[in-house]
């Protein structure tokens, strides 16, 4: 081979190097870029949706305590009324305020007072009137104490009211307390509220959510066991032990379905006198939906850095051929 030949072969080899060395710079720098902000975009929109559905858990766990404990304390304050105005169980007279109070809560489904023995004396609408409700839960606890019960199904009054969700069982949350008359216990006062109450309150806050698609929520009992919303997917097993987890922090949970959910959790609280209820409410949101957006970002970011990668490259070619010639 000449001289010539060689110092030819010479700068091929350098525009050759110099032109790998721009390309895998490009590769590197905007492969890494790319990636890096990819992976924020997806945490950090991870982040806000999780923020969005605990706040909203929250929301709405508020709501229903506060109304619940406006409903506790108004049969707390009727009780007490029997005993500072030192009132006889008068059956007319009490279903005149039964009947005041149920009209200022259209919730209440019914209101009724018993004697000691279980009988029930008053009630809106004479209903359940000369019945004997001393089985029922909301009594035995109502001769001890200003208590709330947890949701059931309607036995007695089942069908005698009507249901207020077409092909679902009538449903009541309870409220019962002593009435009391010169400090002896002469009967107890209980209110049963109809179900259909949290429906709503769940329906309300979803209202609010349109824009996040596919936002489930969802009220559990203490056993995790679902009351209100949909009934599948339940909560991985055992459920008690995912409640807690989604307690302590939302996060990416798995549902009996095989799906990812972000999901998020907020229990109910004591308000004053009020002792709360113990409910759990807990908002999903399945992953590729939630993180929809930021996926379509992370591909979008992708498709720069191989751009930008290309193009830098080719710059790179460019000036090795501009730079190696004039030697």
């Amino acid at each position: 081979m000449t001289l010539s030949g060689h110092k030819k072969a010479r700068m091929g080899g350098a525009r050759l190097r110099i032109g790998v060395a721009f390309s895998t710079l490009a590769i590197v720098v905007f492969g890494a870029v790319g990636v890096l902000s990819a992976r924020d975009a997806r945490q950090q929109s991870e982040q806000d949706t999780k923020l969005a559905l605990t706040q909203l858990a929250q929301r709405l766990a508020q709501r229903l305590d506060a109304d619940m404990a406006a409903r506790y304390r108004d049969i707390d304050q009727l009780a007490n009324l029997q005993e500072q105005l030192d009132l006889d169980p008068d059956p007319a007279r009490w279903r005149t305020l039964l009947e005041r109070l149920q009209q200022s809560s259209r919730h209440h489904s019914w209101i009724g007072v018993a004697d000691v023995d279980g009988r029930v004396l008053a009630a809106t609408g004479g209903l359940l009137e000369s019945a004997n409700v001393k089985q029922r839960p909301w009594f035995s606890r109502g001769l001890r104490q200003t208590t709330v019960g947890d949701v059931h199904d309607a036995k007695l009054l089942a069908s005698l009211l009507p249901t207020q969700t077409p092909g679902e069982p009538l449903r009541f949350v309870d409220v019962s307390a002593p009435l009391r008359l010169r400090g002896k216990t002469v009967g107890v006062i209980g209110a049963h509220l109809s179900w259909a109450w949290a429906e709503e309150r769940r329906r309300e806050a979803l209202a609010g959510n349109v824009a996040h698609r596919g936002i489930e929520i969802l009220l559990v009992n203490r056993e995790g066991a679902i009351e209100l919303g949909p009934r599948a997917p339940t909560l991985p097993e055992p459920p008690q032990e995912s409640l807690q987890a989604l307690l302590r922090a939302a996060q990416r949970l798995v549902w009996s379905d095989g799906r990812s959910y972000l999901s998020a959790a907020s229990a109910s609280s004591p308000l004053s006198d009020y002792p709360g209820m113990g409910w759990v409410v807990v908002v999903r949101q399945p992953q590729e939906l939630a993180l929809a957006e930021a996926i379509a970002l992370e591909h979008r970011l992708i498709w720069l850095s191989v751009v930008g990668a290309a193009l830098f490259g080719a710059l790179g070619w460019f000036l090795a051929d501009r730079l190696t010639r004039p030697l």
